[in-house]
């Protein structure tokens, strides 16, 4: 029983991280249209991750304790 509820667990570990980068990268996406470069400078790179984990821990954390 045990074994089915650290499954489980991993599950919504791996779903909320994906949400989390797909998040990213859809910020990263809109700062690259707004500066009209193809690639970020590092340091857009990573306010685009401070800023989506801003944004996302909130629901993700809310998502894992409901499923817990």
């Amino acid at each position: 029983m045990t074994m089915i509820g650290i499954i489980s667990l991993a599950g919504v570990v791996v779903n909320n991280a994906i949400v989390l980068i797909d998040f990213i990268e859809l910020k990263k996406k809109r700062m690259r249209e707004e500066m009209g470069v193809e690639r970020l400078p590092m340091d857009q790179v990573i306010k685009a991750i401070a800023e989506a984990g801003k944004t996302r821990l909130r629901p993700v954390l809310l998502t894992a304790i409901t499923t817990v």
